[in-house]
C-alpha cells in the first residue's frame, strides 16, 4: 500500500494485489479400470491481480465546503491450472457449475466467459448454408462463423464471446455544505465491461411466442439483401440462438448511475435550544434514480445469483429506484 499526503487538503492512496489460489476443488476423471467416472480432488490453479487508488481532496473550505472521494479499481482472474486427465495430460477446458458449457474454465483465461458461437450475419441463399458447414439452415437463418475454417460447424468453433471483467470501476463521492445546508452525491460506474443478457434469445426472435423488441422487428430478414441483422420471422425463428450460446446475447454493459443524492437542513443550535433540543436534521434522497449506458436491458448491474458468473442478466430484479424522506431529532 502506498499512502501520500500531497497537501493538507489532498490525499492519495495505491493499493496493488496478487493473489494465487491453489488446490481448488474440482472434480478429476479417474480411468475406466477403477468402475467410477470422476472423483473430487484438490487441483487447479487461479489467479487474482488488480489494483485500487483512492483520492480524498478538500476542495473548497470557508462558507461553502464541498469535500470529495473518488476510489478507482481495475481487477484480473486468470486460469492457471485445471488438473490433469487419467492419462496425465492437462486439462484445458473444464465445465464447472452452473454455467456449464456456457460459462467454463479456460486456462489462460479470465475466469467464467460466455463461451459459444459467433453470428456473423444472416444466411441471404440456402447455398450459402450449405457452404458454410450448415446444411440443414435456410435463407433467413443466423449464420455461425466457420472458426476452423473445415467447412463444418460444430463444438470446435466455438470461443470465448465476453469480457465480463471491467476495464476499471469507479465510486465519486461529494458532499457540498452552505451554512445549514448539506447535499451529498454518490456516482459509481464501470467501463470496459459486457454483459451477457440471455433474454435477447427471447426479445429479437419473432415465432410468434414471444413479443419482440420494434428494433429487432425493424430488421428482420424480409428476402435475399433485406438484412444481415435479424432472422427471417418463423415457427424456428431464433432456436438456433436459443439453444447454444452466441454472440448476439453479449452487450456492452459500461454505466454511470448516481447511486444516491441527499439534501439535508440543519437547524441552528441557537433556535431549539429553547425546546430543549440539542439538533434536528430534515432531508429527503434518491437512490439509482438516473442511469446512463447502452445496455438494452432494465439494469446493467444485475447479475444471477451465481457469485462466480459476474455479469449474466437472466432477469434479475433491477436495483430499486426510491425516494426518501425523514426527520432526525436528538435530545
Amino acid at each position: 500500500m502506498i499512502w501520500v499526503c500531497l497537501t493538507k487538503r489532498i490525499q492519495f492512496t495505491a493499493d496493488y494485489y496478487s493473489k494465487k489460489t491453489t488446490d481448488l476443488l474440482l472434480n478429476v476423471t479417474l480411468p475406466p479400470s477403477t468402475g467410477f467416472g470422476s472423483v473430487l480432488q484438490n487441483v487447479g490453479a487461479v489467479q487474482n491481480r488488480g489494483f485500487e487508488f483512492q483520492l480524498t481532496t478538500n476542495n473548497i473550505t470557508g462558507i461553502v465546503k464541498w469535500a470529495s472521494v473518488l476510489t478507482f479499481t481495475h481487477n484480473r482472474t486468470k486460469v492457471l491450472d485445471l488438473g490433469k486427465e487419467a492419462d496425465g495430460s492437462p486439462i484445458a477446458y473444464k465445465e464447472i457449475g452452473p454455467g456449464g458449457n456456457w460459462f467454463p474454465m479456460i486456462v489462460g483465461q479470465s475466469m467464467s466467459q460466455l463461451y459459444g458461437y459467433k453470428v456473423i450475419g444472416v444466411y441471404q441463399t440456402n447455398e450459402e448454408a450449405v457452404k458454410n458447414g450448415e446444411p440443414t439452415k435456410k435463407a433467413g437463418d443466423y449464420k455461425f462463423l466457420d472458426m476452423d475454417g473445415n467447412g463444418v460447424i460444430d463444438g470446435d468453433d466455438r470461443i470465448t464471446l465476453s469480457h465480463l471483467e471491467p476495464k476499471f470501476t469507479f465510486g465519486f463521492n461529494n458532499r457540498i455544505e452552505y451554512k445549514n445546508f448539506d447535499l451529498s452525491l454518490l456516482f459509481v460506474g464501470s467501463c470496459g465491461n459486457d454483459v451477457v443478457n440471455e433474454f435477447r434469445k427471447y426479445n429479437i426472435t419473432m415465432n410468434g411466442n414471444w413479443t419482440p423488441s420494434r428494433a429487432a422487428f425493424d430488421q428482420r430478414w424480409r428476402g435475399e439483401g433485406s438484412s444481415n441483422s435479424i432472422d427471417k420471422p418463423s415457427v424456428n425463428s431464433g432456436s438456433s440462438i436459443r439453444d447454444y450460446a452466441n454472440s448476439l446475447w453479449v452487450e456492452n454493459g459500461s454505466y454511470l448511475k448516481l447511486r444516491d443524492i441527499t439534501l439535508g437542513y440543519n437547524f441552528s443550535s441557537a433556535l431549539l435550544k429553547s425546546i430543549k433540543i440539542s439538533a434536528i436534521r430534515i432531508y429527503v434522497s434518491a437512490q439509482n434514480y438516473v442511469t446512463f449506458t447502452n445496455y438494452s436491458g432494465y439494469d446493467p448491474e444485475a447479475s444471477w445469483n451465481v457469485t462466480a458468473i459476474n455479469g449474466w442478466d437472466r432477469g434479475v430484479y433491477p436495483s430499486m429506484k426510491s425516494v426518501t424522506a425523514g426527520v432526525k431529532v436528538n435530545f
